[in-house]
This record gives C-alpha cells, sequence and structure tokens, in this order.
C-alpha cells in the first residue's frame, strides 16, 4: 500500500476513534445543554449552558434536591431543568407557596424564588432596589407598587424598611384548570397543591372515581386503558380500585417558584423521563 493510502487510512481511522470517543463521553460522563428557559433563576440563566452528567446503566441514581434535565412528556421533545423536591413514598403538598414533604416545610433550596408586591410610600424610596441588588422588578400601579421575585431571605432583610410587602399568591381552594389533576373536583392551583402521595415501583393505588384522576395520567403512561363508566373505574376493561405502579416517579419544581411551569402543571414525572443530573454552569 502506498504511503498516501496508508497517511489516509490513518486519517479516517484516527477520525472515526475520535468520533466514537466523543460520543462515548457524551452518552456516558458528561454532556453540555444549553438552558431554555427562566424557570430555574437565579441559579440558571436562559440561554447559558449547563454541563450534566447522563442517565444511563452504570449512572442512573436521582436523589432529592437534584437539578435534573427532564422531558417533559413522551409526544413531544420538549426538556428543561427541573429540581427534584419529592421522589417515590414521600408525600408532597404545597400551602401559600410553601412545599410540604413528609410533614416537612422545606425550601428546595437557598435560591428559591416567590412573587412579591412591594409598596413604597415614596418614589424616591426605589434607592432600596439597588441597595439590595434586585435585578427584575415590574410597576404595578402608580402608587409605587412593584411586582418582583425573591427569596425568603431577602425579604426578611426588608422588614422594618418602611415598605409594605405582601406575597402574591392564588387563593385556597380555588380549581385552576391548568393545574394537576386538572379536575374541577379537585381544587388545587399552583400555591395550595395537594396532598399527593409520589409513587414507586411496587405501590398499590387504591382510589376512588375522583381521586382516580391523581394518577389516570401515570395509569395511561404505564400503556393502560382507563375508563370511567357510572362511576366505576375500569382499567384494560376490568372494573377495578386499584393499580399496581410500575415505574418510580418524582415531583419537579422550578427555583423561580412563582414563575415556573412544573410537576404543579404537567404532573408526576416517570424516571424514564429524566435525562441526566446538573453537574456545574458551563
Amino acid at each position: 500500500m502506498s504511503p498516501k493510502k496508508n497517511k489516509i487510512r490513518l486519517l479516517a481511522t484516527s477520525a472515526i476513534l475520535g468520533f466514537l470517543f466523543f460520543v462515548l463521553i457524551k452518552t456516558f460522563v458528561l454532556d453540555v445543554v444549553k438552558i431554555n428557559s427562566s424557570s430555574m433563576l437565579p441559579l440558571l440563566k436562559k440561554g447559558h449552558i449547563a454541563w450534566v452528567r447522563p442517565l444511563h446503566f452504570l449512572y442512573n441514581k436521582i436523589y432529592k434536591n437534584d437539578i435534573v434535565w427532564v422531558r417533559i412528556n413522551d409526544t413531544d421533545a420538549v426538556s428543561c431543568f427541573k429540581q427534584v423536591v419529592a421522589t417515590g413514598g414521600d408525600t408532597l403538598w404545597i400551602d401559600s407557596a410553601f412545599i410540604y414533604v413528609n410533614n416537612q416545610k422545606t425550601d428546595i433550596n437557598p435560591f428559591l424564588l416567590r412573587n412579591y408586591v412591594l409598596k413604597f410610600k415614596q418614589q424616591k424610596d426605589t434607592v432600596l432596589f439597588e441597595q439590595e441588588k434586585f435585578e427584575d422588578r415590574y410597576l404595578v400601579d402608580d402608587s409605587c407598587a412593584y411586582l418582583v421575585a425573591a427569596t425568603s431571605k431577602k425579604i426578611r432583610a426588608l422588614q422594618g424598611k418602611n415598605l409594605m410587602i405582601e406575597q402574591q399568591i392564588e387563593k385556597n381552594n380555588t380549581y385552576d384548570e391548568n393545574t394537576y389533576a386538572h379536575h374541577p373536583k379537585i381544587k388545587w392551583n399552583k400555591d395550595f397543591f395537594g396532598k399527593l402521595y409520589i409513587p414507586k415501583t411496587g405501590d398499590t393505588l387504591r382510589f376512588d372515581s375522583v381521586s382516580v384522576f391523581l394518577y389516570q395520567q401515570l395509569i395511561k403512561n404505564e400503556n393502560n386503558t382507563l375508563d370511567l363508566k357510572n362511576g366505576k373505574i375500569y382499567i384494560n376493561q376490568e372494573e377495578t380500585n386499584h393499580y399496581v405502579v410500575k415505574e418510580n416517579y418524582f415531583f419537579v419544581v422550578g427555583t423561580n417558584f412563582s414563575n415556573s411551569i412544573d410537576s404543579r402543571q404537567f404532573g408526576l414525572v416517570p424516571k424514564k423521563n429524566i435525562q441526566a443530573v446538573y453537574w456545574k454552569k458551563g
């Protein structure tokens, strides 16, 4: 074989090996993704990139408080970053936009943002925004009232500084059609939600003709049919009041809590839809 052909063959082999090495690293070690929403502010900013560890048979553990790259559902390719707040076996509810897991009130991390209205006596008093490093605020009306997203720590620091502070939340026991489980008899909204048990593999869920709506998405996603006829429940054409879960599930939220679309809207996330775990900012 001529030296020229040897050189071409060597280059081709090197290119193939390099490509295979790249694919192996991307699949099993580290990958990079673009942040496509503002739901994880202030930790992750839209348009930036982040390094993630892909989930696979060698690395597939997901823990509470992990930030994950998750596919929202099986019907489209939309993925986004969210934080895991409850895992299989947990019971979660939300009261006044505060999260409770297994009877414990929890802020999932110190970055969690909620919406507040800050009302100043005079316009000049808004210098406080610069002093406290508020990046975004929106004028509500002409009476020096502003809508801001802030951490609990920052709001505590504002107490006693000559302004009125009001948390901006939905009303309790009010049905929001955009909120999981999307049924008028389950009167939940993004700020008052649950109680909801997060299922894990092997759990037997028992329900009636109303509570079945909490898990109808799960049942259908696990390749079953679900029908309600005359107040009776049929799974795969058989009347029943229970279901054995096949997969582990998670409840995820955005740290920009009051301005995030997450499990409060799209429901429980099966493990198969979690693609990677956040490693660090790019």
